[in-house]
């Protein structure tokens, strides 16, 4: 899969040069950064309390970094939450000291696997995490190019994501996420505002009212109340933010209504 240049000098399709490096050579220069992240590290060390503080700030910027620091997905009637690829940004910019690199390993006519590592340079801790996605449609074609990238891309996000949060410790972690969730929860007394505006973005994706419903376990737009509306913001970052399928969250459905109209009731 690897294209090796004849030349050290090699145009690739899409124009760009690429120089070739000895392999000696690219050890050499991977030491020196490794070693010049090490001094780093001892030179300025981290404040735990100074990183948390500037990860709630971060997270509680506005209503819509707030909203951008978790995901939802509805799976066999439960709803699993958890941290975003956004919120492990945050994470990992106020932590500091950290090494992270994603890097595709495999692929083949049905699977791409990315792996993550992130290293923490001043306790000496690295997690590798990898990625399986499918790269096939439902009829078992594998994808052209372009989603082939994209999934792979998404894959990378989520592998980054998992490495990051399972380095920083789930103390700091967790306060953050928690600072986000109260921002994003509002109240009351803009609820109904706030709900309308989100079924309005789930249909220009093409999604009705009734899968909403369907995915969130109600019966109407007034059944869902503040604990709902998290887990549809939930949603809508996983579908933009996580790599997750809007058929995968919001399987097709039809209302007891139209069952009832399609047998002439």
């Amino acid at each position: 899969m690897s294209h090796v240049p004849s030349d050290p000098l090699d145009v690739t399709d899409d124009g760009a040069v690429m120089q070739r490096i000895d392999p000696g050579i690219a050890e050499q220069m991977a030491g020196a950064q490794i070693g010049q992240l090490i001094e780093t590290a001892r030179r300025f060390p981290r404040s735990v309390h100074t990183s948390m503080k500037q990860a709630i700030e971060l997270a509680t910027l506005d209503e819509d970094t707030a909203m951008s620091c978790s995901y939802a997905l509805p799976r066999g009637g439960k709803t699993i939450t958890g941290p975003s690829v956004r919120f492990a940004e945050i994470i990992a910019s106020c932590w500091g000291n950290l090494w992270v690199q994603c890097t595709p390993i495999a692929e083949d006519n049905r699977f791409v696997t990315v792996r993550a590592v992130c290293w923490d340079v001043e306790k000496n801790l690295c997690v590798a995490f990898d990625v399986i996605r499918g790269i096939t449609d439902r009829n078992g074609r594998k994808f052209n190019n372009d989603m082939v990238v994209v999934t792979t891309n998404a894959a990378a996000s989520v592998a980054f994501r998992n490495a990051v949060l399972r380095v920083v410790p789930e103390a700091l972690t967790r306060s953050v996420l928690e600072a986000a969730r109260k921002v994003v929860r509002g109240d009351s007394v803009t609820l109904q505002a706030r709900r309308d505006k989100m079924f309005t973005h789930f249909f220009s994706m093409g999604v009705d009212e009734n899968r909403v419903f369907a995915a969130l376990g109600v019966d109407a737009r007034q059944d869902i109340g503040l604990d709902e509306f998290e887990v549809l913001l939930g949603i809508a970052n996983g579908i933009k933010n996580d790599g997750l399928s809007v058929d995968s969250v919001f399987p097709n459905v039809t209302s007891a209504r139209d069952e009832i109209k399609s047998k002439g009731g």
